[in-house]
């Protein structure tokens, strides 16, 4: 096993792999943080958050992870999407599996129009036990 860097292509990711192969027979495992880099430096595209009705905050709320508990005005890091940029979607699975409340062709439609009039360039979905 051997490990080595290179120089990141993150227009061309493949680039960079194909530059540090070049001259060797070797098989290879590759892992890259192009999306990760996107994320913290607020580079990607303009996303919509779709998720269950009623947990459009979950992410706003987080989880209680702050250096103080009891500090009322903590400072928090933006998120990725902002609650102007969610769009909750009346449907509903409970965790074992059975449906709630279904998911119409009304509401795909009306959730759909909210998207694509939003601008975003990508949607992240994350419906409630959706696994």
């Amino acid at each position: 096993v051997r490990t080595w860097k290179t120089l990141s292509t993150p227009h061309q990711p493949a680039q960079a792999v194909l530059s540090g192969l070049s001259g060797s027979d070797i098989q290879l495992l590759h892992g890259s943080t192009i999306a990760t880099n996107a994320i913290l430096e607020r580079k990607g595209s303009k996303t919509i958050l779709i998720t269950t009705t009623g947990f459009q905050d979950l992410l706003q709320i987080r989880r209680q992870e702050r250096d103080n508990c009891y500090d009322l005005t903590p400072s928090r890091t933006a998120h990725v999407t902002s609650s102007n940029e969610t769009i909750s979607v009346n449907e509903r699975i409970d965790a074992n599996g059975q449906v709630i409340i279904p998911l119409t062709e009304k509401e795909i439609s009306r959730v759909l129009n909210l998207a694509l009039k939003s601008g975003a360039e990508t949607f992240a979905i994350c419906f409630l036990f959706s696994f």
